[in-house]
């Protein structure tokens, strides 16, 4: 794991160096607010419905709207599956997104880290039926730290990156990378405010756009299924 940290943020570092080498950059704020419900259903299964509202141009003009529904199997301390779909509402089409994550986490004492890999495939309802939906692999570090301490203890810190590699038929390409930091405050034992700045970018085309984004989230996390006893 600790090869692996060293392999991001060499990538990250020269991601950012060959981007301030380009041209100008269109530059854009945005925010992307929602909620997120957690329900546990087994020891080792649980799923998640996550809403969201994005804002684009300083925040003045609708970027998009979904609605996510997700199931998670861990089958180990160190592993996990995921498989999603979610149904976008855009200004120039909706979307149809199924993914399948793996994730592998390590932890160590108050700090864990997080490698997973996203497989994408999402299909635009403007486009012909005909169309390919576009295929993306989406590599995300995530390293995140918790606090001890009276107050600190109900934070946790976390950083991320994230590159999207697009397939187009028969070729592929690195087409945007995703950085951003944030936190996490534990408003009651199960509500949690998530609060990060995301900045992401474009690669490989003439005029990329350079998103800087606040990421607001509530997470819920609803009671789990509890066994009923039979009564003798």
């Amino acid at each position: 794991m600790r090869y692996l940290c060293y392999l991001f943020s060499t990538t990250w570092f020269f991601l950012l160096l060959s981007n301030s080498m380009q041209a100008q950059n269109r530059r854009d704020f945005g925010i992307w607010s929602g909620l997120k419900i957690n329900q546990k259903l087994t020891d080792n299964l649980s799923a998640s419905l996550r809403g969201q509202v994005r804002l684009k141009g300083n925040a003045a003009y609708f970027r998009n709207t979904f609605a996510n529904l997700s199931l998670n199997y861990k089958f180990h301390k160190i592993f996990a599956l995921t498989a999603g779909y979610r149904y976008s509402i855009r200004n120039n089409g909706n979307n149809h997104r199924a993914y399948a994550d793996a994730k592998f986490i390590y932890k160590i004492k108050a700090a864990r880290t997080t490698f997973k890999l996203r497989l994408r495939a999402q299909y635009n309802t403007s486009n012909d039926y005909s169309d390919v939906p576009s295929t993306l692999l989406r590599p995300r570090f995530y390293m995140a730290y918790a606090p001890k301490g009276s107050f600190l203890k109900r934070f946790d810190f976390y950083i991320t990156a994230e590159i999207f590699y697009e397939f187009i038929q028969s070729s592929q390409a690195l087409n945007k990378y995703r950085l951003s930091a944030g936190l996490i405050y534990e408003l009651s034992k199960n509500i949690d405010l998530n609060l990060r700045y995301i900045y992401q970018d474009e690669i490989g085309i003439a005029a990329p756009v350079q998103d800087n984004v606040l990421y607001i989230v509530l997470a819920i996390d609803l009671p789990g299924f509890k066994n009923k006893k039979k009564s003798k």
